[in-house]
């Protein structure tokens, strides 16, 4: 017997300040999301409240540790500003649909994705030395005790 709300969507976020610094956008990875147990990400999206800048090309994709581009593909940063929503490996401004298609190549998915790993954001090609995301996640959890904090 199922125990009732045992399915129920949990929201959480997590702003990210870039500074340049180890962790918090030099080239490599930036914790978003520990996952404890296994969780269907229901939607992930980020919101863009400061321009992201970089001295260089900088990338960002958004995925777990193994599959670094699971949520969002490689983005260049500086393409990402103030107002505008980080999906689809693009900024979009005021409104965008959740990418809900998936390749049988693995391509980037948005929603519905079960997830037993953390939640990164991987940084590459150059550093991203200013800017602030706001991401979000809809989750519901899987198996008992699990979470996304």
């Amino acid at each position: 017997m199922q125990d009732e709300g045992a399915f129920d969507e949990i929201l959480v976020s997590k702003t990210i300040a870039f500074t340049g610094a180890a962790g918090l956008g030099v080239q490599g990875s930036v914790a978003i999301f520990t996952v404890t147990g296994q969780v269907l990400v229901e939607m992930i999206i980020g919101y863009c409240t400061e321009d992201l800048a970089s001295a260089g090309a900088a990338t960002v994709a958004l995925g777990t540790t193994n599959s670094t581009s699971k949520f969002i593909a490689a983005t260049t940063a500086t393409g990402i500003d103030n107002g505008m929503w980080w999906s689809v490996g693009a900024g979009v401004a005021e409104a965008v649909n959740i990418l809900d298609n998936q390749s049988t190549s693995g391509a980037a998915k948005q929603n519905r994705v079960a997830v037993a790993g953390n939640i990164i954001i991987t940084v590459a090609t150059a550093d991203i030395t200013d800017g602030t995301l706001v991401i979000y996640c809809i989750y519901r959890a899987l198996s008992a005790g699990s979470s996304i904090v």
